[in-house]
C-alpha cells in the first residue's frame, strides 16, 4: 500500500525534473507576468516605512531575517538579529540599528527598554508588520491560484498566525540550507541581482515589455526613458545609468539607437529559470508549511543532486 509522505511531495517540487516541467508547461509565463504586476502593486501600496524597506534589497533582507527569527517560539533579540545579518550578509550594526529604529517609529516593532543592554533587548514584532508579510504574499501569489494549485488558498491560510509562522520558518530553513534554490545564482542576471531592486527591474521590464514582442523569449525588449525608470523604481538616475551601462558591457542587454532596451536570449533564459525555481520553492513551502514537522534537512540536502544536475544548471 502506498504511504502518503507529505515531505516527499513538498521536496519533489524542487527537483530539476519538476523545474523543467514547469518551464515546459503553459502556466509559467502567465504566472510570472501576473507576479510582476502584483509585486509592483504591493510596493506602490506601501506607506513610508514599507517603501523604505522595499526600496533596497538589504533592508528587505533584514526584514525577512527578523520575521524568520521571530517566528520561532523563543522570538529574537537585537543582538541575535545583528549577528545573523553580519554572518550571513555582512551587514554592520549601523544598518541593523537604523532598521530597528525606523521599525519602532512606524509601529511595526517594539524593542525592550533602554535599561537592558542593546544586544539583549527583545524584539516584539507587531501585527502591522505581520500584515505587511501577508500583503506581500497576497500581492505575489494571490492571483496565481488558477495557474498553480498550491497557491489557491495560501492568502486565506496565512491569516492563521500558526500557519504564517510555519510558512516563514520553512522558507527560512530552505534559504539557509539551500541558498542555491533561493538565490539568483551565477549567470547573466547577476548584473541586475547584484544591485538593489535588481529583480524588481527585470519584473518591471517584463510588465512594460513592447506589445509587439513576438514571444520567442520571456524578456525581449522594452522602451522606457531613464527618467521614468528611475522614478518608477524609486532609485536615482545614476543607479539606472550604471545598471544599463554594465548590462550592455556584460552582453546581457543592448541599447538601440532609438533608446529601446533589447535583452539577450541568455539573460531571458536565466531569468525564466530562476523565476521557475523561485515559484517551485514557494510551492514546496505552501505544502510543507501545513505539516506539523520540522524541515527534512537530509532529503532537502539531496534535492537536485540525485538523478540530475543541480537546479542552478537546469
Amino acid at each position: 500500500m502506498e504511504i502518503d509522505d507529505p515531505w516527499a511531495r513538498a521536496l519533489a517540487l524542487l527537483t530539476p525534473d519538476a523545474v523543467a516541467a514547469l518551464r515546459q508547461g503553459p502556466s509559467l509565463r502567465p504566472a510570472i507576468g501576473r507576479l510582476a504586476v502584483g509585486a509592483r502593486a504591493f510596493v506602490t501600496s506601501q506607506d513610508a516605512f514599507g517603501l523604505w524597506v522595499t526600496q533596497h534589497d538589504r533592508r528587505f533582507t533584514i526584514a525577512f531575517t527578523m520575521a524568520v527569527l521571530d517566528a520561532r517560539d523563543m522570538g529574537t533579540t537585537a543582538g541575535e538579529l545583528l549577528n545573523t545579518c553580519q554572518q550571513m550578509y555582512g551587514f554592520n550594526r549601523g544598518v541593523v540599528a537604523d532598521f530597528l529604529d525606523r521599525g519602532v517609529a512606524s509601529g511595526d516593532l517594539e524593542i525592550e527598554s533602554a535599561d537592558v543592554a542593546w544586544g539583549h533587548r527583545r524584539l516584539g514584532v507587531q501585527p502591522q508588520f505581520h500584515q505587511r508579510l501577508r500583503d506581500g504574499v497576497a500581492g505575489i501569489l494571490g492571483h496565481l491560484g488558477d495557474l498553480i494549485p498550491e497557491f489557491a488558498d495560501v492568502v486565506a491560510a496565512l491569516q492563521d498566525p500558526a500557519t504564517l509562522r510555519s510558512f516563514l520558518l520553512t522558507l527560512g530553513m530552505i534559504s539557509i540550507l539551500r541558498p542555491d534554490l533561493v538565490g539568483p545564482g551565477e549567470g547573466p542576471i547577476a548584473v541586475f541581482t547584484d544591485r538593489d531592486r535588481g529583480l524588481g527591474f527585470l519584473l518591471y521590464f517584463l510588465e512594460n515589455q513592447a506589445p509587439d514582442a513576438d514571444g520567442g523569449q520571456l524578456l525581449e525588449r522594452v522602451m522606457v526613458s531613464r527618467r521614468r525608470l528611475a522614478r518608477d523604481m524609486l532609485v536615482s538616475r545614476m543607479h539606472v545609468a550604471r545598471l544599463l551601462e554594465e548590462g550592455e558591457a556584460s552582453g546581457a542587454l543592448r541599447l538601440s539607437a532609438s533608446g529601446e532596451i533589447v535583452f539577450s536570449p541568455a539573460l531571458s533564459d536565466h531569468f525564466e529559470t530562476r523565476m521557475a525555481v523561485g515559484l517551485q520553492v514557494l510551492r514546496a513551502v505552501c505544502v510543507a508549511a501545513r505539516l506539523d514537522a520540522p524541515v527534512d534537512q537530509g532529503r532537502l540536502a539531496r534535492v537536485g543532486r540525485i538523478g540530475g544536475p543541480p537546479i542552478s544548471q537546469v
